[in-house]
């Protein structure tokens, strides 16, 4: 992500040394409410096998949402493009906008991100005294 709140994906390693993204997600105004959860647990337990050997074994999950917008932004017309009032607005294709300013038009998301790669998040511990 960079620092004006855009992400870029490339379909290949040439292509992001070439500079060319096939998608673009940003924020088209400065002013934005991102919001996503966290949630997290950790259990651990403790076994004394012995006087003086202990074995500590622990799991810790944690998951965060999806990132979303609080305020849905209007729709706007930028160069005769319609946006659609929606959260985010992605760019889905930068594949031929040479031909047309208004062939890579952004529509509306819900999320910066499709799917959530955090619901796995299991951390085992371990440690011996």
């Amino acid at each position: 992500m960079s620092p004006n709140g855009a992400l870029t994906s490339y379909p290949s390693l040439a292509a992001f040394l070439r500079n060319a993204p096939d998608k673009l997600t940003g924020r088209p105004r400065p002013r934005s409410g991102i919001r996503e959860s966290l949630f997290a647990g950790y259990v651990q337990d403790d076994w004394r096998l012995r006087s003086n050997f202990t074995v500590n074994l622990g799991l810790r999950y944690e998951m965060t949402t999806l990132p979303t917008n609080a305020t849905t932004l209007p729709a706007v017309t930028v160069n005769g493009l319609n946006i659609a009032s929606a959260p985010i607005q992605e760019i889905t294709s930068l594949t031929g906008c040479s031909m047309s300013p208004t062939a890579c038009g952004p529509v509306g998301v819900n999320t910066f991100i499709q799917s959530n790669p955090t619901n796995l998040n299991f951390e085992p511990r371990i440690g011996f005294a």
